[in-house]
């Protein structure tokens, strides 16, 4: 017996993560929807379930990896997937276009109204592969030590190693020079990838 296919709704916000829950599976009763409150727990999902996967709805502002980051690595596991962003932060779209995600949705309370044709349009295009830009391999690599560390803490084992953290961080830095204000998530991502080398040297 075949598994069904896999819609995955990323998002912190428990209740409207709730009812894009309920609505895709209303929208799509023959698949199987699967819920995550943060980035990595995320991206978690999407590789157990990456041969299934058809559908991800996608916060931008996610606890522990943001949204950007989880983007590019689920794009990574699963090229064709459409990924349908939503965000009250516009400053965040340019770059999830250029990831070759859908038109973000704007996220408000009434934000449910809409998603059940937006989702069936997005499970109806064809998706253009990832590009391979220096900057989107910075952000592939600064989720990858993001997800290192959360399995690290997981299983309680040293810290990644620094010569790691300090490739990412030169992208990064290359990536925010491109820009006069670069994305908030980036900055972000930054600040993580500074602090993971301040504790792997002390």
């Amino acid at each position: 017996m075949t598994s069904p296919s896999v819609i995955l709704i990323i998002d912190d916000d428990a209740l409207l993560g709730r009812s894009l829950v309920r609505l895709a599976e209303r929208t799509f009763p023959d698949y199987q929807c699967f819920m995550a409150r943060d980035g990595i727990a995320g991206v978690q999902l999407a590789q157990r379930h990456a041969a299934q996967l058809r559908l991800v709805l996608l916060d931008i502002a996610l606890p522990h990896m943001d949204g950007n980051l989880v983007a590019v690595q689920i794009r990574t596991l699963a090229p064709r997937v459409p990924i349908l962003p939503f965000s009250a932060h516009e400053q965040s779209w340019p770059m999830l276009l250029e990831l070759g995600c859908l038109q973000p949705i704007r996220k408000h309370p009434d934000m449910v109204v809409s998603p059940g044709r937006l989702m069936r349009q997005a499970l109806a295009t064809e998706v253009a592969p990832l590009p391979d830009h220096p900057w989107v391999r910075a952000q592939r690599q600064s989720g990858d030590l993001l997800l290192g560390q959360a399995q690290i803490g997981a299983h309680h084992s040293a810290p990644p190693p620094d010569d790691q953290v300090q490739r990412a961080l030169m992208w990064l830095d290359k990536y925010c020079g491109r820009f006069p204000t670069p994305a908030r998530e980036v900055l972000q991502a930054r600040k993580v990838l500074r602090e993971a080398s301040i504790r792997a040297n002390e």
